[in-house]
């Protein structure tokens, strides 16, 4: 039988995150760059039952560079559905 892999995991293993339980459910990836760029950028998104959290997987496709101060901005000034209640950085991404 073919192994179900949650593809929540890996926010499961956040510390900042691990009170938000289980995810109900979770997207396939999202696209939000072009395979040909310098990076590419893909979206997840997990739903909890009171939290939805938004996971960019950002791959770096240049081998003689490392990306530093990378960010996302999500504009959310448009609703009051919602709102913006943390981000978790990284301190930097390799080639791979």
């Amino acid at each position: 039988p073919k192994e179900v892999v949650d593809p929540a995991a890996v926010v499961y293993e956040i510390p900042e995150l691990a009170a938000l339980g289980r995810a109900f459910r979770s997207s396939k990836p999202v696209m939000l760059t072009e395979n040909e760029t310098e990076y590419v950028v893909q979206c997840v998104k997990h739903i909890f039952p009171n939290h939805v959290v938004l996971q960019f997987i950002v791959q770096n496709t240049i081998e003689e560079q490392r990306l530093d101060n990378v960010t996302v901005v999500f504009d959310d000034a448009d609703t009051e559905s919602f709102k913006i209640s943390g981000e978790i950085p990284v301190d930097g991404i390799a080639y791979g």
